[in-house]
């Protein structure tokens, strides 16, 4: 898209007063955003459910400060993130010249706070096109008046195989909000999907070629927001004692890339079962973890996983580790 079709402007503060914004005065109420040309930011199109959510591809969690990079797929997409930041705090949203692919042109939008339904709704709190490098966008400077989980979409009209990195940064010194911390108590996993994993290691053969165990977990919780996959994952690792946590930390994700991209094919008859273990049946699965490689043989190394699969409203955490042997 062409500059001189574009505006140069960007939303840079979100007016999220406490009160109703029936009860605000006319003038006090949110201004609205500049007419731009439809089209030109590749918006995300508001869903018939009223939760922008459901018009996007979510990738997962963020931490802010910090970055995710990813790739296009096809020409017109648009992924979500979700942020959690504190009440007062401001941040900058860029999606970086360094780590995106040359010629790309992004919109960048931000909804929220999500409600106790679990939606975004579909108001833009900010958004920008071009403020950044070349085509890319950036909100230089988001006010967050009202803390909890926001969400960040990043567009583009003619992205399919570009890549893109977006960069979160706090401007206010404490963006992350207090996340109280997660006491866990042992929960039973149902006999019919140990039955399941006790097949998959079965036919897995060796312990050594491939296996898995699972233990479960839920938590006394109190508080309006559910508890954040980080602290539920710093409960986890306090609890558990496996190889894994040697290891790397992986990118919080969604419950269907993990079982897309991480869970191990001789071990994939655990799916869905994983997933709907504790689900109230609508709720957003979340999953991390950790990874760990050692060789152990010439040429050959052993592998080990450990992943957190979380339920926020049921609070029901399934530990699922993997373990196998692959070719170093």
């Amino acid at each position: 898209m062409l500059r001189s079709l574009k505006s140069s402007w960007w939303v840079s503060a979100f007016l999220l007063a406490a009160c109703h914004p029936s009860d605000l005065p006319e003038a006090d109420a949110p201004s609205a955003i500049d007419t731009l040309e439809q089209g030109v930011l590749f918006p995300p199109p508001p869903p018939p459910s009223g939760n922008i959510l459901d018009s996007t591809t979510f990738l997962g969690s963020v931490a802010l400060p910090g970055s995710v990079q990813t790739s296009f797929t096809t020409a017109l997409q648009h992924y979500s993130f979700a942020i959690n930041v504190a009440a007062g705090s401001s941040a900058k949203l860029e999606v970086t010249h360094l780590g995106s692919s040359m010629g790309l042109d992004t919109g960048l939008f931000v909804y929220g706070p999500k409600d106790a339904s679990g939606s975004y709704g579909t108001t833009v709190r900010a958004q920008d096109d071009d403020a950044g490098y070349g085509q890319l966008s950036k909100v230089a400077s988001a006010s967050f008046a009202q803390g909890g989980e926001y969400l960040v979409v990043v567009s583009s009209g003619g992205g399919a195989g570009k890549r893109f990195r977006l960069q979160l940064d706090c401007l206010s010194g404490d963006c992350e909000p207090v996340d109280p911390s997660v006491s866990l108590g042992s929960r039973p996993v149902s006999s019919s999907l140990q039955a399941t994993l006790s097949a998959a290691n079965a036919a897995c053969g060796t312990s050594t070629a491939c296996y898995g165990e699972l233990r479960g977990y839920s938590f006394p919780w109190s508080h309006s927001t559910p508890a954040s996959l980080d602290k539920v994952a710093e409960a986890v690792s306090l609890t558990e004692q496996s190889n894994a946590l040697f290891g790397v930390r992986l990118v919080n994700t969604t419950y269907t890339q993990f079982a897309q991209t991480r869970l191990l094919s001789r071990l994939s008859s655990l799916h869905p079962g994983l997933g709907q273990e504790y689900s109230n049946g609508s709720e957003a699965v979340q999953v991390t973890g950790w990874h760990y490689s050692r060789e152990m043989w010439p040429d050959a190394c052993m592998v080990w996983e450990m992943y957190v699969i979380y339920f926020p409203e049921s609070r029901g955490v399934l530990v699922f580790e993997q373990d196998y042997a692959r070719d170093c």
